[in-house]
């Protein structure tokens, strides 16, 4: 059986949706998988540095768009992807208060979803 994301009679590849949860209290300050659920832990490894969580993706990825969504009370964050050329090889993520934008917030606690272009072909 094979499967592949790219569709022969169309002219856009397919798409692959990551899922995945970082609890912030257990991030380490230094690339781990500490901090991320099973699946973040099959996809990436985190650190922490204060308000700024460091993703580093195991594979790289041709793109990919990213979004968050804070489960902290009155939390936010700044996006920020990390590339290699036109490959996305992780993100960082500055937690702040929802209700000025500014003021650090540390140990934020977000679901992340990341939408990842592809051409692969994968053959089982």
């Amino acid at each position: 059986m094979s499967e592949n994301t790219f569709p022969t009679y169309f002219d856009q590849g397919g798409s692959i949706m990551h899922c995945l949860k970082i609890t912030g209290a257990d991030v380490t300050t230094s690339f781990a998988g500490s901090g991320l659920d099973g699946r973040g832990r099959m996809l990436a490894t985190i650190k922490d540095a204060s308000n700024v969580q460091t993703v580093l993706f195991k594979k790289s990825m041709v793109n990919a768009y990213m979004w968050v969504q804070p489960l902290t009370a009155n939390g936010a964050a700044t996006l920020v992807p990390t590339l290699s050329g036109t490959n996305v090889t992780g993100f960082t993520l500055t937690g702040v208060e929802r209700d000025d934008n500014t003021t650090p917030l540390a140990d934020q606690d977000f679901y992340v979803f990341v939408v990842e272009f592809t051409t692969t072909l994968f053959v089982t």
